[in-house]
């Protein structure tokens, strides 16, 4: 006959029951523990009579969003959980574009390397990119991506291979989607266009007949449109009003009766958001160069080199157009290791030996105006009329990063040297 099998249900009542036998005899060993559990029970249950339902929701909302693990809510974006190889990129962006690290360059003829500012005189002597003989025919052709494919590019990127996670110690998932969102948006698509093609005639200009180079007018005109879109991506960046997901927050009616606006969202970080913009800027940028010319940067002999020299003018152009200060160059996350802080250290001497020591840039700072302003008052050549704006654009003039911008590098004592003589602006767009 053969032996009795008990069954699954079997096998459920007899654990339940063994284990209500064991928590007995657990409260009879110590029934002064038990008594804090009830104890502790009753509290909350008379804490929870006097709770707002209201108050408990948007507490427990801020939980979730705080410890960024719960992805199950209907509609909430789910933060990637990166692998090795979003650590293989962030060492890559690293290397490439995030300061200090990209500041480190090897040395020709050792395995030691060296730190260079992106201020240094070096990449300005060398702004021109000397072509391969066997790619001059590549790269002599402007840039044809068109804003399809950059569009396709960057919204595959931005979605499956921008560890954007890894830059902030943040676990907002609506704040990475928002970030994602705008990356992809028609000012940032336009922006890596136009930055490619300014970048192409930066570098690779020099490759083309005299009188088929893009004129200075042009490239001028380019600049002013790149200001004009990286302003308006700056707004979409910068906090409007109560984040997603959230309650909008609640304000007291003005003095006046009028209606009080919805208050701006005080834990959106501008300081991260900006410089990721920027870094998937660069980036993008980079990939069309690589994407177009595959067969000069993918060259075994010349390709390294060449990707490297682009890579250190891509990062002059954006500091110089964009970024006087490189502010949007770093991130507070990636400065905290102790290979960053000594960089930044070297980095900070090397500074100063070019003239750029803190009072320097506190007092620059100070008399600055905007790239952008700078050029149109007097990129041209046609300065303004007010003697009191003309001294004050002066100053702004003798800084060492704008001059570039307004074609007219300085002088070592300091002073501005005279503006190349340039065709002037459309006096529309003036």
């Amino acid at each position: 006959m053969p032996p009795a099998v008990e069954d699954a249900a079997s096998i459920c009542k007899r654990v339940a029951q063994e284990k209500e036998a064991l928590a007995g005899r657990a409260a009879q060993s110590n029934p002064q523990k038990q008594d804090t559990r009830l104890e502790m029970h009753l509290q909350d249950h008379l804490a929870s009579d006097s709770a707002k339902p209201e108050f408990t929701r948007q507490l427990e909302a801020l939980r979730v969003q705080a410890r960024g693990d719960d992805d199950r809510a209907e509609g909430r974006p789910a933060i990637i959980q990166w692998g090795e190889e979003g650590m293989r990129e962030v060492e890559s962006l690293k290397r490439k574009f995030i300061l200090p690290f990209a500041a480190e360059r090897p040395v020709p003829g050792t395995r030691g390397t060296s730190l260079v500012p992106w201020q240094s005189p070096v990449y300005r002597a060398r702004s021109s990119i000397q072509a391969p003989a066997e790619h001059v025919d590549e790269l002599s052709e402007p840039i044809r991506a068109t804003l399809e494919q950059i569009l396709e590019d960057t919204a595959d990127y931005s979605s499956n291979h921008f560890p954007l996670e890894l830059l902030t110690c943040r676990r907002d998932a609506w704040l990475f989607s928002a970030i994602r969102e705008n990356l992809s948006s028609p000012e940032a698509i336009r922006m890596i266009g136009l930055l490619a093609h300014l970048l192409y005639w930066t570098v690779f200009g020099h490759l083309r007949p005299l009188e088929r180079r893009l004129p200075q007018p042009s490239q001028q005109s380019l600049i002013l449109s790149l200001q004009e879109l990286w302003s308006r991506l700056c707004d979409a960046g910068r906090p409007k009003g109560p984040r997603k997901g959230a309650e909008p927050a609640v304000q007291s009616p003005s003095r006046d009766g009028a209606q009080p606006q919805a208050a701006l969202d005080r834990d959106s970080p501008v300081g991260f958001v900006l410089p990721v913009y920027m870094l998937s800027l660069k980036r993008n940028v980079e990939y069309v160069f690589h994407r177009q010319y595959a067969k000069a940067f993918n060259d075994v002999h010349t390709g390294a080199a060449l990707a490297a020299e682009l890579v250190d003018q891509l990062n002059v152009l954006v500091m110089n157009v964009f970024d006087p200060d490189c502010a949007y160059a770093s991130f507070g996350a990636l400065d905290s290791s102790a290979e960053a802080i000594r960089q930044w250290r070297k980095l900070g001497v090397l500074q100063m030996k070019l003239g750029l020591s803190p009072a320097v840039k506190m007092l620059s700072r100070e008399f600055r105006t905007t790239p952008m302003t700078l050029l149109l008052m007097n990129g041209d050549g046609g300065e303004p009329v007010d003697p009191r704006t003309r001294k004050f654009l002066q100053k702004s003039a003798s800084d060492v990063v704008l001059a570039t911008v307004a074609a007219s590098p300085p002088r070592p004592g300091g002073a501005a040297a005279s503006p190349t003589v340039v065709p002037r602006l459309d006096e529309r767009r003036r």
